[in-house]
């Protein structure tokens, strides 16, 4: 199995925005600039539909959350 091609899902080709630089201390909530005027996109969804996609990908047996990876883009 080749990790990078077999086992491979950018949440970003799911919608993910990965927009989220600076979090405001004072409200917790992350936004995409330093003066926290610009919110982030929630990516959440993204993230749930690239799991999704592994499961089917897999037959849904072989993905459970302890074996899935999430890696930065730049390390790929």
């Amino acid at each position: 199995m080749n990790l990078k091609t077999d086992w491979l899902f950018n949440v970003k080709e799911f919608g993910a925005k990965g927009n989220a630089k600076y979090r405001n201390p004072a409200n917790g909530q992350y936004y995409q600039d330093s003066a926290y005027t610009l919110p982030a996109d929630e990516d959440t969804a993204a993230f749930n539909l690239a799991l999704l996609a592994s499961e089917e990908h897999t037959g849904g047996n072989n993905t459970p959350l302890k074996r899935t990876v999430f890696v930065p883009a730049a390390i790929i």
